[in-house]
């Protein structure tokens, strides 16, 4: 209902949206996704809560995120001095792994 009323009230905006993608057709959806660059699926990994953590239990975490199609993680940093001991045993799981699993710094230093 709040977009029927919004849609009314604005017909201007939709009609020009319509004609600027009116000319696209599935071909120039196909040319575009065959040459978009590849993307990565990412999980949130909040290292806070990893405090117990070893190089296996990311390990372990890394290869469950592979076998669902994850591509990598963004480790959720905070301000605990532990933490960044955490990452480097994230990383260092990662590259013993061999694969190509991604990571990299979500930082919330509030």
């Amino acid at each position: 209902m709040i977009v029927e009323t919004w849609a009314a009230s604005h017909p201007i905006v939709l009609e020009r949206n319509e004609r600027k993608h009116a000319d696209i057709t599935h071909d120039d959806l196909e040319k575009r996704a065959s040459s978009t660059t590849q993307k990565f699926v990412v999980a949130h990994h909040i290292v806070g809560n990893t405090y117990p953590y070893t190089q296996a239990d990311w390990k372990a975490d890394i290869q469950l995120a592979s076998a669902r199609s994850i591509d990598g993680f963004a480790l959720n940093v905070g301000r605990d001095s532990w933490q960044a001991a955490r990452v480097a045993d994230a990383y260092a799981a990662a590259k013993s792994l061999g694969t190509s699993f991604k990571m990299f710094l979500s930082l919330d230093m509030r």
